[in-house]
């Protein structure tokens, strides 16, 4: 997963990303607990990474996700 600003990656049930904020280095992860949708990982965790880095003050973000299956 990558955005101009920076990168991070996305697994079956993590998402990690770090970039810089005004603040410093900035690390934001997602776990979903066994039982849980990883589907839902997929679509929400870019959405969560780019409104919460438009409120921190690193954004605004665009993530550019690998399609399911290609490994970057």
């Amino acid at each position: 997963m990558r955005s101009a600003v920076g990168y991070g990656g996305l697994g079956p049930n993590l998402g990690v990303f770090r970039t810089r904020c005004q603040a410093g280095e900035t690390v934001f992860l997602v776990r979903i607990n066994e039982g849980e949708m990883s589907a839902d990982l997929r679509t929400l965790f870019p959405r969560y990474v780019e409104a919460e880095a438009a409120r921190l003050g690193c954004g605004p973000l665009k993530l550019t996700l690998p399609r399911p299956g290609e490994v970057r």
